[in-house]
Protein backbone atom coordinates (compact mmCIF):
# COMPACT_ATOMS: atom_id res chain seq x y z
CA UNK A 1 0.00 0.00 0.00
CA UNK A 2 1.42 3.40 -1.01
CA UNK A 3 2.70 5.36 1.99
CA UNK A 4 3.06 2.24 4.16
CA UNK A 5 6.24 0.73 2.71
CA UNK A 6 7.99 0.51 6.10
CA UNK A 7 4.92 -0.83 7.90
CA UNK A 8 5.06 -4.47 8.94
CA UNK A 9 2.87 -7.10 7.31
CA UNK A 10 1.13 -7.69 10.63
CA UNK A 11 -0.02 -4.08 10.94
CA UNK A 12 -0.97 -3.84 7.27
CA UNK A 13 -3.12 -6.92 7.57
CA UNK A 14 -4.73 -5.52 10.71
CA UNK A 15 -5.52 -2.23 8.92
CA UNK A 16 -6.95 -3.92 5.85
CA UNK A 17 -8.90 -6.39 7.97
CA UNK A 18 -10.47 -3.52 9.96
CA UNK A 19 -11.39 -1.42 6.92
CA UNK A 20 -14.00 -1.37 4.17
CA UNK A 21 -13.25 -0.38 0.58
CA UNK A 22 -15.22 2.67 -0.59
CA UNK A 23 -15.39 3.80 -4.23
CA UNK A 24 -16.57 7.33 -4.97
CA UNK A 25 -17.17 9.14 -8.28
CA UNK A 26 -15.75 12.62 -9.05
CA UNK A 27 -16.84 15.70 -7.08
CA UNK A 28 -18.53 13.77 -4.29
CA UNK A 29 -18.35 14.41 -0.55
CA UNK A 30 -16.40 12.01 1.62
CA UNK A 31 -17.51 13.91 4.71
CA UNK A 32 -18.58 17.44 5.52
CA UNK A 33 -17.20 19.91 8.00
CA UNK A 34 -19.27 19.72 11.19
CA UNK A 35 -20.39 16.10 10.67
CA UNK A 36 -19.75 13.75 13.57
CA UNK A 37 -16.31 12.17 13.12
CA UNK A 38 -16.95 8.43 13.26
CA UNK A 39 -14.82 7.18 10.36
CA UNK A 40 -11.19 7.76 9.33
CA UNK A 41 -10.08 7.12 5.75
CA UNK A 42 -6.92 6.14 3.93
CA UNK A 43 -6.67 7.25 0.30
CA UNK A 44 -5.84 4.16 -1.76
CA UNK A 45 -6.24 5.66 -5.22
CA UNK A 46 -7.02 9.15 -6.55
CA UNK A 47 -6.90 12.60 -4.97
CA UNK A 48 -9.13 14.27 -2.39
CA UNK A 49 -9.52 18.00 -1.83
CA UNK A 50 -9.77 19.29 1.72
CA UNK A 51 -11.45 22.63 2.39
CA UNK A 52 -12.46 24.54 5.51
CA UNK A 53 -15.09 27.27 5.66
CA UNK A 54 -14.13 30.17 7.91
CA UNK A 55 -16.61 33.05 8.13
CA UNK A 56 -16.80 34.56 4.62
CA UNK A 57 -14.11 32.53 2.89
CA UNK A 58 -13.22 28.99 1.95
CA UNK A 59 -9.68 27.87 2.77
CA UNK A 60 -8.05 25.29 0.53
CA UNK A 61 -6.06 22.80 2.61
CA UNK A 62 -3.39 20.51 1.13
CA UNK A 63 -4.76 17.71 -1.03
CA UNK A 64 -4.76 14.13 0.22
CA UNK A 65 -2.78 11.72 -1.95
CA UNK A 66 -2.60 7.91 -1.96
CA UNK A 67 -1.36 6.79 1.45
CA UNK A 68 -2.67 9.90 3.25
CA UNK A 69 -5.25 9.73 6.03
CA UNK A 70 -8.48 11.73 6.16
CA UNK A 71 -10.26 12.68 9.39
CA UNK A 72 -7.82 10.76 11.57
CA UNK A 73 -7.20 13.42 14.24
CA UNK A 74 -10.92 14.07 14.69
CA UNK A 75 -11.72 10.36 14.99
CA UNK A 76 -8.99 9.85 17.60
CA UNK A 77 -10.31 12.86 19.51
CA UNK A 78 -13.78 11.35 19.23
CA UNK A 79 -12.63 8.18 20.99
CA UNK A 80 -12.82 10.24 24.21
CA UNK A 81 -16.24 11.65 23.36
CA UNK A 82 -18.06 13.33 20.50
CA UNK A 83 -15.97 15.05 17.84
CA UNK A 84 -16.72 16.61 14.44
CA UNK A 85 -14.71 16.92 11.24
CA UNK A 86 -12.82 20.24 11.10
CA UNK A 87 -12.99 20.44 7.31
CA UNK A 88 -14.75 18.91 4.31
CA UNK A 89 -13.25 16.24 2.06
CA UNK A 90 -14.33 16.16 -1.59
CA UNK A 91 -13.17 13.91 -4.42
CA UNK A 92 -11.54 15.63 -7.41
CA UNK A 93 -12.30 15.13 -11.09
CA UNK A 94 -11.29 11.46 -10.98
CA UNK A 95 -12.86 8.49 -9.13
CA UNK A 96 -11.38 7.71 -5.72
CA UNK A 97 -10.84 4.49 -3.73
CA UNK A 98 -10.72 4.80 0.06
CA UNK A 99 -10.22 2.46 2.99
CA UNK A 100 -12.73 3.42 5.69
CA UNK A 101 -12.01 2.53 9.32
CA UNK A 102 -14.59 3.12 12.04
CA UNK A 103 -13.77 4.86 15.31
CA UNK A 104 -14.03 1.72 17.42
CA UNK A 105 -11.65 -0.14 15.09
CA UNK A 106 -9.13 2.72 15.29
CA UNK A 107 -9.25 2.43 19.09
CA UNK A 108 -8.62 -1.31 18.86
CA UNK A 109 -5.72 -0.89 16.41
CA UNK A 110 -4.15 1.67 18.73
CA UNK A 111 -3.32 -1.19 21.10
CA UNK A 112 -0.66 -2.30 18.64
CA UNK A 113 2.56 -0.35 19.44
CA UNK A 114 3.61 -0.10 15.79
CA UNK A 115 0.21 1.24 14.76
CA UNK A 116 0.43 3.80 17.58
CA UNK A 117 3.80 4.96 16.22
CA UNK A 118 2.31 5.17 12.71
CA UNK A 119 -0.52 7.34 14.00
CA UNK A 120 1.87 9.58 15.96
CA UNK A 121 3.89 10.23 12.79
CA UNK A 122 0.71 11.00 10.85
CA UNK A 123 -0.53 13.46 13.50
CA UNK A 124 2.91 15.13 13.51
CA UNK A 125 2.63 15.51 9.73
CA UNK A 126 -0.82 17.08 10.08
CA UNK A 127 0.49 19.55 12.70
CA UNK A 128 3.30 20.64 10.37
CA UNK A 129 0.82 21.02 7.52
CA UNK A 130 -1.51 23.12 9.68
CA UNK A 131 1.43 25.35 10.67
CA UNK A 132 2.32 25.88 7.00
CA UNK A 133 -1.29 26.75 6.12
CA UNK A 134 -1.54 29.25 8.98
CA UNK A 135 1.76 30.85 7.95
CA UNK A 136 0.52 31.25 4.36
CA UNK A 137 -2.77 32.76 5.53
CA UNK A 138 -0.96 35.14 7.88
CA UNK A 139 1.34 36.35 5.10
CA UNK A 140 -1.58 36.71 2.70
CA UNK A 141 -3.44 38.92 5.21
CA UNK A 142 -0.33 41.07 5.77
CA UNK A 143 0.25 41.42 2.04
CA UNK A 144 -3.30 42.68 1.61
CA UNK A 145 -2.83 45.20 4.46
CA UNK A 146 0.32 46.57 2.81
CA UNK A 147 -1.37 46.79 -0.61
CA UNK A 148 -4.44 48.52 0.89
CA UNK A 149 -2.30 51.01 2.80
CA UNK A 150 -0.31 51.93 -0.32
CA UNK A 151 -3.52 52.26 -2.35
CA UNK A 152 -4.99 54.67 0.22
CA UNK A 153 -1.84 56.78 0.27
CA UNK A 154 -1.78 56.80 -3.53
CA UNK A 155 -5.41 57.95 -3.71
CA UNK A 156 -4.67 60.89 -1.39
CA UNK A 157 -1.73 62.01 -3.54
CA UNK A 158 -3.70 61.62 -6.77
CA UNK A 159 -6.40 63.87 -5.35
CA UNK A 160 -3.86 66.46 -4.19
CA UNK A 161 -1.58 66.30 -7.26
CA UNK A 162 -3.56 65.03 -10.25
CA UNK A 163 -1.50 63.88 -13.21
CA UNK A 164 1.69 63.32 -11.21
CA UNK A 165 3.30 59.97 -10.48
CA UNK A 166 2.37 59.03 -6.89
CA UNK A 167 5.49 59.09 -4.68
CA UNK A 168 6.26 59.92 -1.07
CA UNK A 169 8.91 59.36 1.58
CA UNK A 170 8.16 56.76 4.22
CA UNK A 171 10.38 54.13 5.86
CA UNK A 172 9.46 50.48 6.13
CA UNK A 173 9.28 50.89 9.90
CA UNK A 174 6.80 53.77 9.57
CA UNK A 175 4.59 51.69 7.28
CA UNK A 176 4.80 48.77 9.71
CA UNK A 177 3.67 50.98 12.60
CA UNK A 178 0.80 52.37 10.53
CA UNK A 179 -0.65 48.93 9.77
CA UNK A 180 0.34 47.22 13.03
CA UNK A 181 2.87 44.78 11.60
CA UNK A 182 6.56 43.90 11.95
CA UNK A 183 9.15 45.78 9.90
CA UNK A 184 10.75 42.64 8.46
CA UNK A 185 7.38 41.32 7.26
CA UNK A 186 6.56 44.66 5.64
CA UNK A 187 9.97 44.73 3.94
CA UNK A 188 9.33 41.29 2.42
CA UNK A 189 5.90 42.41 1.16
CA UNK A 190 7.37 45.59 -0.38
CA UNK A 191 10.15 43.65 -2.07
CA UNK A 192 7.56 41.32 -3.57
CA UNK A 193 5.62 44.31 -4.92
CA UNK A 194 8.81 45.72 -6.42
CA UNK A 195 9.51 42.42 -8.19
CA UNK A 196 5.97 42.52 -9.55
CA UNK A 197 6.60 45.99 -11.00
CA UNK A 198 4.17 47.80 -8.72
CA UNK A 199 6.68 49.81 -6.69
CA UNK A 200 9.99 51.52 -7.24
CA UNK A 201 12.51 53.57 -5.24
CA UNK A 202 15.40 55.76 -6.39
CA UNK A 203 18.71 54.01 -5.52
CA UNK A 204 19.89 57.11 -3.67
CA UNK A 205 16.63 57.42 -1.67
CA UNK A 206 15.40 53.92 -0.67
CA UNK A 207 12.82 55.44 1.69
CA UNK A 208 10.95 57.05 -1.20
CA UNK A 209 7.92 55.03 -2.24
CA UNK A 210 7.08 55.35 -5.95
CA UNK A 211 3.97 53.69 -7.33
CA UNK A 212 5.12 52.73 -10.82
CA UNK A 213 1.98 50.82 -11.78
CA UNK A 214 -1.13 52.29 -10.08
CA UNK A 215 -3.51 50.10 -12.08
CA UNK A 216 -1.83 46.89 -10.96
CA UNK A 217 -1.80 48.05 -7.33
CA UNK A 218 -5.56 48.65 -7.44
CA UNK A 219 -6.10 45.29 -9.15
CA UNK A 220 -4.15 43.53 -6.36
CA UNK A 221 -6.24 45.35 -3.77
CA UNK A 222 -9.46 44.32 -5.49
CA UNK A 223 -8.49 40.66 -5.91
CA UNK A 224 -7.18 40.23 -2.37
CA UNK A 225 -10.12 42.09 -0.87
CA UNK A 226 -12.85 40.25 -2.73
CA UNK A 227 -11.52 36.73 -2.37
CA UNK A 228 -9.08 35.43 0.23
CA UNK A 229 -9.88 31.77 -0.26
CA UNK A 230 -9.71 29.37 -3.21
CA UNK A 231 -12.20 28.64 -6.00
CA UNK A 232 -13.95 25.36 -5.47
CA UNK A 233 -16.38 22.95 -7.08
CA UNK A 234 -19.56 22.52 -5.13
CA UNK A 235 -19.81 18.82 -4.22
CA UNK A 236 -22.85 16.80 -5.15
CA UNK A 237 -25.02 16.12 -2.11
CA UNK A 238 -24.49 12.84 -0.31
CA UNK A 239 -27.28 10.55 0.72
CA UNK A 240 -28.51 10.94 4.29
CA UNK A 241 -26.90 10.65 6.78
CA UNK A 242 -23.72 10.08 4.79
CA UNK A 243 -23.23 8.54 1.38
CA UNK A 244 -19.92 7.03 2.42
CA UNK A 245 -21.13 5.79 5.80
CA UNK A 246 -24.15 4.08 4.29
CA UNK A 247 -21.94 2.38 1.70
CA UNK A 248 -19.81 0.70 4.39
CA UNK A 249 -22.55 -0.15 6.87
Amino acid sequence: MHGFRTTSTEVLEAIVGSSRLVKLPPHRSVYREGDEATIAYIVERGLVNRVADRKDRRIQLPRAYPGDWLGLAEVIEGSQGDSVYSHSAITTRDPVRLLAIRKEDISRLMRMPEFGTLIALQISKEIRTAHDVLSDLSYGHLHYKVVSYLARQMAKLQDAYPGQEPSWMETHLEIAKSIGAGRESVTRALLKLKKEGVLGSPPSHPSVIVITNPEKLLELQRKNGLHSGTPHVKPKPADSPSEVESSIA
